[in-house]
């Protein structure tokens, strides 16, 4: 994987216009990322079906298996996911059988489960994750950090998009990254949240990897530069 990168968050689009979104974005960001919510362990936004008709929040978990499964089906491009459910054992599978490339999971304070849940992932091939919400302390996960290729630092309560960066969280991700150095690990760190323009270099100048950007992106009329900008570059 590369030191850095941009992952468009497709929460909230449409399915009708992703296909457009995956052409956009394919040759310029680094991952897609697709959150799969159960209605249970957050409160799920608003989907819609190709048609544009509303969906049961309850047939959200399948809808987001049969996307991913399209789109692995017709765009060779990496697919990120985090998984937002109460019990996320029955997804992982059918989700790594899908076509996900990186699974996510919710922090769970049992250790066990959490540990299993990532061993699972591994077992089928896939970089694993582990989220942690605003507050979630560091101290929290700091024996789960060996277990895990990835941990995403959600800088807004999970679950819903366009929500304000909070800057408390630099902090936070300065922490982590002195931790993940201080056991002479290569955990990678994930941020979503509030990414744009301004908030994107703060974040990977206080030791973030790779940066989940939905709105200050999918509203772009110059991608490209937008990607470098959140990532810091100096853009005219």
């Amino acid at each position: 994987m590369p030191e850095k990168g941009v992952s468009v968050s497709l929460l909230g689009v449409d399915e009708a216009i992703i296909k457009e979104k995956i052409e956009k974005y394919k040759d310029i960001v680094h991952s897609f990322h697709i959150d799969v919510m159960d209605g249970h362990f957050v409160q799920a936004y608003q989907v819609f079906d190709i048609h544009g008709q509303n969906i049961d929040v309850n047939d959200f978990p399948f809808m987001t298996q049969h996307l991913i499964r399209k789109i692995k089906e017709e765009y060779d491009v990496p697919l990120d996911v985090h998984l937002m459910v109460r019990d996320p054992e029955q997804y992982i599978i059918e989700y790594a059988i899908a076509g996900a490339d990186v699974i996510t999971i919710s922090f769970d304070p049992n250790r066990h489960k959490l540990k299993k849940y990532l061993g699972l992932i591994s077992s089928l091939g896939k970089i694993s994750g582990v989220a942690i919400s605003p507050d979630t302390p560091i101290k929290s996960i700091e024996d789960i950090i060996e277990e895990t290729d990835l941990i995403l630092v959600m800088t807004v309560p999970p679950g819903k998009g366009g929500q304000k960066f909070d800057p408390y969280m630099l902090e936070k991700i300065e922490r982590l990254r002195a931790l993940i150095e201080q056991k002479g690990l290569k955990t990678i760190i994930q941020v979503d949240g509030g990414i744009n323009e301004i908030t994107g270099p703060q974040t990977i100048n206080a030791g973030a990897n790779f940066l989940v950007a939905g709105s200050a992106l999918i509203k772009s009329d110059t991608p490209k530069e937008t990607v470098e900008r959140i990532l810091g570059a100096q853009l005219p």
